[in-house]
């Protein structure tokens, strides 16, 4: 499944996109972490990565099943040292099996 962005797609969405391909999960773990039912995950999860605007309920769920901060999802600024880590920090831990 192709999951670029294209015009339109809340850059939130792009980051997370590249994210969930660089990562090991499937949709259904993703759908699973997300909190929807091992029946509905994988459909869940589908629909909220195609998702051009999402709302701050998915983004939530998002944050919490990944592990990666709201505010990192949702800036575009980069973080203070020592507020947070980068989104390729986390990318690069994930990839490692540390994440």
């Amino acid at each position: 499944m192709d999951m670029a962005g294209s015009d339109g797609d809340d850059p939130v969405m792009i980051r997370i996109r590249e994210w969930f391909a660089a990562s090991d999960w499937t949709l259904q773990t993703l759908g699973e972490r997300m909190g929807y039912g091992a029946d509905t995950a994988r459909k869940s999860a589908h629909q909220f990565m195609r998702t051009k605007n999402p709302t701050i309920m998915l983004l939530r769920r998002f944050s919490e099943a990944s592990g990666i901060p709201l505010p990192e999802l949702v800036t575009d600024a980069k973080p203070k040292k020592g507020k947070s880590r980068p989104l390729g920090e986390l990318v690069e831990e994930k990839k490692k099996g540390r994440g």
